[in-house]
């Protein structure tokens, strides 16, 4: 592989590299926001770690520059404002960039923001080009199908008539697996079963739309998509 030289490519400060050739090639940006400050960011660092390094694609993390107040206003509509305003701050003119990626990550459950709050920030997701992840109940659900053949989300619901329940029941279920604990995660226990997760979630609720009301996660769609971004093995 050629050695990759760095240097600003225009005025709006877009990093891109330039190989041993005439020839330019841009490095893609991803900018991400998580609802969570911690389980949701511990995994994605540790999967880009692991996965792609040396690959064409920077991740810029919007929580890494957040002060400890705005840490704290976690509610997704602040957390979309909060990845806009850092998006803008890598260039302005983003939507100059097509091949650039936005995400914003949030968990599904009766506290974090009404139906209609829900609506809202699908269609300004859309609006602004950010792919809207959405774990309901929580992101436990994702790091369960880590170690299993598929998801009975009609069982959950039917047993687990709250939110907290149906988390503490993933968290239980996590555990049978690995020696899990509630906001510290170990991306080195989930690494090697990225590919069990991805089979698995054909068997739960992925589209966006029907996430608002229904157990599932289209977690997946990221991971599916770093992977177009994974760099070949020297």
């Amino acid at each position: 592989m050629a050695e990759l030289l760095f240097r600003n490519k225009s005025s709006l400060g877009k990093t891109s590299y330039i190989p041993n050739s005439e020839e330019e090639a841009s490095i893609y940006t991803i900018c991400i926001a998580t609802e969570g400050e911690v389980e949701e960011l511990q995994y994605i660092k540790g999967y880009a770690e692991s996965f792609l390094k040396n690959s064409k694609v920077s991740i810029r993390y919007a929580n890494d520059n957040l002060n400890s107040n705005e840490k704290h206003s976690a509610h997704p509509k602040c957390r979309l404002q909060q990845l806009l305003r850092f998006r803008a701050s890598i260039h302005p003119n983003w939507n100059e960039y097509s091949n650039d990626l936005s995400w914003l990550i949030c968990d599904r459950d009766s506290q974090s923001f009404k139906e209609s709050q829900y609506d809202d920030i699908m269609q300004k997701c859309n609006d602004n080009k950010i792919t809207f992840i959405v774990s309901n109940p929580a992101f436990q659900l994702w790091l369960l199908m880590h170690f299993v053949k598929a998801i009975d989300s009609t069982y959950i619901k039917d047993n687990y008539n709250t939110t907290k329940n149906q988390l503490l029941y993933l968290e239980k279920e996590i555990r049978k697996y690995i020696p899990y604990q509630h906001g510290q995660l170990n991306f080195g226990s989930f690494k090697n079963y990225v590919t069990n997760a991805l089979q698995c979630s054909n068997s739960i609720e992925n589209d966006i739309k029907k996430l608002k009301n229904n157990i599932g996660t289209n977690f997946s769609s990221l991971i599916e998509k770093l992977l177009e971004f994974k760099a070949e093995e020297p």
